[in-house]
This record gives C-alpha cells, structure tokens and sequence, in this order.
C-alpha cells in the first residue's frame, strides 16, 4: 500500500469515528497546529493548511492530521 492510498483509508476511519490513537501517526505539535487553523476555517483545504503552515509537510501526514482535527472539532462541537 502507497502512503497516499493508506492515508486515505485512515482519514475514512477517522471520520467514521473509529477509534484510532492520534500521538503515534502525527506529531503534537503539527496536530496543534492544523486544529487552531481548522478551527477558524472549517472548510479549509488540504492546500490552504498547508499554505498557512508555511514548511514543507508530507501530504499523507497532513491529511491525517487534518482529520484528526476535523473529527475532534466534530465530537466538541465547535
């Protein structure tokens, strides 16, 4: 399996609500990071965070990150 391919398989699984520990695939502080954004822009793409973040970022981890966000942003509701 590609990295794109198993990215793609956990963001389904993140946002079926599957229970998936976050601190082994994405890093606190680029987590911390997507979460402020998404928070103020909920609808943001996966290039506008990237763009905001201003540093180079594999895009398989970003997209997890960026679901993780989006899931626990869902479950707070903010």
């Amino acid at each position: 399996m590609t990295p794109p391919a198993a990215s793609h398989a956990l963001e389904r699984a993140i946002e079926r609500y599957a229970w998936i520990e976050r601190s082994g695939l994405v890093d606190d502080d680029l987590y911390e990071e997507v979460l402020t954004y998404v928070r103020y822009h909920r609808y943001a793409k996966i290039r506008h965070v990237r763009e905001h973040l201003r540093r180079d970022v594999d895009l398989p981890v970003l997209r997890v990150a960026l679901a993780f966000a989006r899931r626990d942003l869902a479950q707070t509701g903010l």
